[in-house]
């Protein structure tokens, strides 16, 4: 309070100071008033009944240049006013002769300084008529003229009538206000009298000349012939134009017309003057290629008018033309787009089409190609290929071809050029495409979607995707829908500077922009092409453009989907980036507070089908209080992703909205980024020593992962952290004694294990999967504790659970899976959703989806482990989840709560495929199967087990073929269960005698594990 108390007085102690000053200062006094008149004449009424006085005052720096204006004599108001800003007006009477009226102009600041102005107001007669010029020119296309005469003196009496007389009515008319109306070409006098008659009044006369309006013609191709427009020498195409005259009444009927060819005139007299003439382009000079002018020059007596038809390009006749393979390769994948270009001769024919034809080569081909005798043969394997030529803006066609093969084999292109309609066979041009098929198929790309990108000068189309678990290089097809003349093919080895991160492509703006539609295909150097993606232009209004501005770690303020909104909260809560960091939360302090300024291009209810099929955020509220429908809106988005995309992890969020329409989201998490985790104490749960599928041939070998690049590595401490970085593409490097410096090392020791640089993917995933489920237990003791707040303070839903404690639920299982998966080159998503449970009860759950050879592949590591038990005390081991299908997924009561690439239509046999020995593969086809199996089993797998580790039972998995069911049970798989182990039991103790017994267990439909006890 006394501060203010304080600049109070200081400001009041300036303001006396400034003012003392001002006063003491010497001011600078007018000693002189200038004004544009020393007399004024004023008429009663009329243009001439007042005047505007104009005063300046010297010097110019006088302090005070303000001056008034007043009566100088009481008298003076009875004929005249004045305003406060020199406007004199008279109002009536007539002053005395000996006496004017005065107007007093003073200086504000110096009154002894005036200047007096007289002022008389007088009437009488017009002593003299006259108009400012001799003459006046109109057309007919002008409107009507208002004559004004002038009068004098200025003051005489505008009281009389002035009558107006034409002495040529029908070239122009004159009605009494002295109105000029043309009528026609031609000269006529108007006169203007005082008087009643010429002898008693003041009279003047003007000239009047009509004439026509600008010429006004337009030329037209007789039968609107277009193809005049395009012709080549040597043959001719004749043609008729005609000249109208638009207006046809007001400008020249008959002008001199001159016919001209390139701005000379075209000889031959016959066709001077002549509105309609007949053109041969030979017999006017037409005869050489280039762009011709054909102008109609037209002259009338005041003006001129050139009327230019459109050019008129004559070419050479087409001679020769060339098709280009944009792309120099010669091995390309099936489905994958490669671009063809026609180049033709300068000067030559242009054709008005072009037809494409194809020649597709397989293996029993046996045909060459550039042998001349095989030319009939080869014509009559072609194949037209229906395709649209593209089009620039003016309807031109384009030599284009977007090709792509749909089967493996060699292929040539070949282009014929059609003229005026007809096909020129003779100028056939072929192609060598190459071979298609050594490239897999598929593509490995998912969740590509649109931004925006400022790259300092303007804001370009920018396309993300999935990162990719190696060091990948891309190419990519962008083609502009509305301009089909602007297409690319270009790479990251090719266009470098098109690719600011790993995982994403910028646009130039020579072939889109963000107000044009373009589509947009990537390939991955291991796969194919992705599917077509489409742009719509201006679906990023230029109103949205800031938000496109990087605003930290590659993210900006433009969400363009729910997958990115969950990506970026995800970010900030494994990392919790000081960039967003807030100290309070809803007003009070908060240790993990963040806060996100973003703009949503979509709304709920636009999604919720796709993300939110139960439709549980539709329910929710933010809370008590009003609410806008954008923040409702937005607070629904968010519960969503929480359900989608969030692993371990709980928080509170709070939704804002600012002047510009974008959220600002609020959110709170429950626990630290660097948690001190627990575990629990476990329920003594034994695992069933069934053998994993893994390598026979351990050891340190280079992970793909090594291979990545600088630019994609980033620093890790805890292990969420570790996580997201390797399921985003990046290379961790882990803090020196940190959690993921140890999850880190215990990861690769395992696959230095389990797998090796041989195997494929799939028996890479093969291989994690049965680590997974025979190493690590699940922990029902922490699913217990679910409802409990601190429960994300457990080891098992994190990497540690896995690796450490080798025990975790479905959240840390399905992490570790996507870790040990990106780490050796395989991707692998981790997918969040709900699990029906036998009992009927539905809780949340965590699975994996996995690319495998170009298809889409789920997996769930923890349901493959069945307990089983009298105390429901150990697990054994079951396939039924590995790289299945979706349909088979939901079959089972996995529902997935989001959008994950999944689209294979059959489960991968990297298990049912599997081979134990030579011929021997983990599926019962036959009952010659089952003996096979006995056989192994007796005499390979028996001897080699150590029964002292296994309490003297063998566990085997094998999987029951639906056909063999179908064929031999009629289809019934309990009755086929009990005689495959009624049958293998018989072959067994064959051999080894009545002291062996067989149990089988069914884990999932037609997936059976087998002890073998002795």
């Amino acid at each position: 309070m006394r501060k203010s108390k304080l600049l109070i007085f200081v400001s009041f102690l300036a303001l006396i100071l400034a003012f003392s000053f001002f006063a003491c200062a010497e001011a600078i006094q007018v000693d002189q008033i200038i004004v544009n008149t020393s007399s004024i004449e004023l008429a009663i009424s009329g243009q001439y009944s007042e005047f505007q006085i104009v005063a300046s005052v010297l010097p110019e720096n006088a302090s005070n240049r303000n001056v008034i204006f007043f009566l100088a004599d009481t008298d003076s108001q009875k004929f005249i006013s004045i305003s406060s800003t020199g406007l004199v007006r008279a109002i009536a009477g007539v002053t005395p002769e000996d006496k004017n009226c005065t107007v007093r102009v003073a200086s504000v600041s110096n009154p002894k300084k005036y200047v007096d102005i007289s002022v008389a107001v007088k009437t009488g007669e017009i002593e003299r008529i006259s108009f400012e010029s001799s003459s006046i020119k109109i057309t007919l296309d002008q409107d009507p003229y208002q004559l004004v005469p002038k009068i004098q003196p200025i003051y005489a009496s505008l009281d009389v009538s002035l009558r107006y007389i034409s002495t040529n009515p029908e070239i122009a008319s004159v009605n009494e206000f002295g109105v000029v109306t043309p009528i026609m070409p031609g000269e006529t006098n108007i006169e203007v009298l005082t008087g009643m008659s010429e002898s008693t009044g003041a009279s003047a006369t003007i000239r009047v000349i009509v004439g026509y309006a600008p010429l006004d013609y337009n030329l037209h191709v007789r039968d609107n012939v277009q193809s005049i427009y395009k012709q080549i020498v040597g043959e001719p195409e004749p043609f008729w134009l005609d000249l109208y005259k638009l207006n046809s009444s007001k400008c020249d009927p008959n002008p001199e017309i001159i016919w001209q060819r390139n701005g000379s005139e075209i000889p031959g007299g016959n066709i001077r003057d002549e509105k309609s003439v007949f053109i041969n382009p030979s017999s006017i000079g037409m005869t050489t290629a280039g762009v011709h002018k054909i102008s109609a020059k037209l002259k009338s007596v005041d003006n001129e008018q050139t009327i230019n038809l459109s050019d008129i390009n004559i070419y050479m006749p087409l001679r020769t033309f060339n098709v280009i393979k944009q792309d120099s390769r010669t091995s390309f994948a099936v489905e994958e787009p490669i671009l063809f270009t026609i180049t033709h001769g300068a000067n030559q024919y242009p054709p008005d089409n072009y037809v494409w034809h194809v020649i597709h080569l397989t293996e029993d081909d046996y045909i060459d190609i550039n042998d001349p005798s095989n030319q009939a043969e080869i014509i009559a394997r072609e194949q037209y290929l229906t395709t649209t030529m593209p089009q620039t803006s003016d309807g031109r066609i384009i030599g284009m071809l977007n090709f792509t093969a749909t089967d493996n084999g060699e292929y040539y292109i070949i282009a014929y050029p059609t003229v005026n309609g007809v096909r020129d066979t003779s100028l056939r041009r072929m192609v060598y495409v190459g071979i298609v098929g050594n490239i897999k198929s598929g593509s490995d790309i998912s969740g590509v979607y649109f931004d925006g990108y400022f790259n300092g000068q303007e804001y370009l189309p920018h396309v993300k995707w999935n990162p990719l678990p190696y060091d990948a290089t891309y190419t990519v097809v962008v083609q502009n829908e509305d301009d089909l003349s602007k297409q690319l093919v270009f790479s990251t080895t090719s266009h470098p500077e098109y690719f600011p991160t790993p995982n994403s492509v910028i646009v130039p703006s020579s072939i889109a922009t963000l107000s044009e539609t373009f589509t947009i295909r990537i390939k991955s150097s291991k796969y194919g092409y992705t599917k077509k993606f489409t742009y719509e232009g201006n679906t990023i209004a230029s109103s949205q453009y800031e938000m496109l501005n990087n605003e930290h770690a590659g993210y900006n303020r433009y969400i363009s989907s729910l997958e990115e909104l969950g990506e970026l909260i995800s970010y900030v809560d494994a990392f919790r980036p000081a960039h967003y960091k807030i100290s309070t939360y809803k007003g009070q302090q908060h240790p993990e507070a963040y806060a996100l300024t973003i703009y949503l291009p979509f709304t709920y209810d636009e999604i919720k089908d796709l993300y939110d099929p139960k439709g549980d955020a539709a329910n929710l509220s933010p809370g008590s209080g009003t609410y806008s429908v954008a923040q409702i809106n937005a607070f629904k988005i968010v519960a969503v992703v929480g359900d989608c995309y969030m692993t371990s992890g709980s928080f509170n969020y709070t939704i804002l909205v600012d002047g510009n329409s974008n959220i600002v989201l609020q959110v709170a998490f429950s626990t630290p980024a660097e948690r001190d985790l627990e575990s629990t104490t476990g329920l003594g749960i034994e695992k069933r020593p069934i053998a994993g599928h893994y390598t026979d041939s351990p050891g340190q070998r280079a992970l793909s992962i090594d291979a990545l690049p600088q630019e994609r590595t980033i620093s890790v401490t805890t292990s969420e952290q570790l996580y997201f970085a390797v399921s985003h593409g990046f290379r961790p490097l882990p803090v020196e004694n940190s959690a993921a410096a140890l999850v880190y090392s215990l990861a690769r020791e395992v696959l230095y294990r389990i797998s090796d640089a041989s195997m494929s993917d799939a028996e890479k995933i093969h291989a994690i999967y049965d680590y997974l489920t025979l190493n690590v237990v699940y922990d029902h003791q922490l699913a217990a504790l679910s409802s409990v707040e601190s429960v994300f303070n457990f080891d098992g839903f994190y990497l540690e659970g896995v690796f450490i404690s080798h025990k975790a639920v479905c959240d840390g299982t399905a992490k570790a899976f996507s870790l040990l998966s990106w780490m050796d080159g395989v991707q692998s998503v981790w997918v969040g959703g709900d699990a029906i449970m036998a009992n009927g009860r539905i809780v949340g759950h965590a699975w994996n989806n996995t690319f495998i050879d170009g298809k889409w592949y789920a997996s769930d590591a923890t349901w493959g482990t069945v307990r089983e038990g009298v105390d429901m005390n150990y697990e054994y081991q079951t396939h039924a989840y590995l790289l299945v299908t979706d349909a088979m997924m939901l079959n089972s009561g996995h529902i997935v709560e989001g959008v994950y690439p999944s689209s294979a239509i059959e489960q991968n046999g990297a298990f049912v495929n599997l081979e134990y020995a030579d011929g021997i593969d983990a599926t019962i086809s036959s009952i010659e199967e089952i003996e096979t199996l006995a056989e192994y089993i007796n005499n390979d797998r028996w001897n080699s087990i150590d029964w002292e580790a296994t309490s003297g039972i063998l566990w085997l998995e094998i999987y029951l073929d639906p056909v063999f069911i179908e064929e031999s049970y009629d289809g019934d798989s309990s009755s086929a269960i009990q005689e495959f182990g009624n049958e293998m039991l018989d072959l067994v103790r064959a051999i080894h005698g009545v002291g062996v017994s067989i149990n089988i267990y069914s884990s999932a439909e037609n997936y059976l594990t087998i002890a073998v006890i002795t």
